[in-house]
Parts: structure tokens; sequence; C-alpha cells
């Protein structure tokens, strides 16, 4: 599958789940705003999680922890430009 393709079909999922984590909050109707909101939060970091595991993804996760490990100063200033 070609970068193009898997860009395609990761926005097409991300819509979708989107869709789905909206339709949360008449699904848990007697819950109140914020569990609604803690439960989506779970679910999109459980989804993340699966998705990394099935893409065999998640090694580029922790290259990216551990860069950011060497040179946190640098990853802060290019992460917050506005701060400095």
């Amino acid at each position: 599958m070609s970068e193009t393709q898997k860009g395609v079909l990761a926005a097409l999922l991300s819509n979708i789940l989107f869709g789905v984590l909206y339709l949360y909050g008449r699904w848990m109707e007697p819950m109140g705003g914020t569990e609604v909101f803690a439960w989506r939060m779970v679910s999109m970091l459980l989804i993340l999680w699966l998705t990394l595991l099935l893409t065999r993804s998640l090694h580029s996760v922790f290259a990216y922890i551990k860069q950011i490990g060497k040179n946190r100063k640098q990853w802060l200033i290019s992460s917050c430009p506005l701060l400095f």
C-alpha cells in the first residue's frame, strides 16, 4: 500500500471515527458532559493503540519519544515557538 493510499485510508477512518464519537453523547444520554468526554478520550486512546499495533508502527512512537528525551529543549522550542 502506498503512502498516499495510507493517508487517504487514515483520513477516511478518522472522519468515520469522529462521527461515531459524536454519537457517543446520544448513546450515553443519562451521563453528564464530563463522563461522556472521559469515555470519548478513553475510547480514542484504545483505538489509537490498536491502530498502532495493527500497523506495526508502535516502534516509531517509541523512537520518537527516545528522540525527545535526548534533546528536550530543542523539542520544546520547536513545539511551542510562541513561548520562546
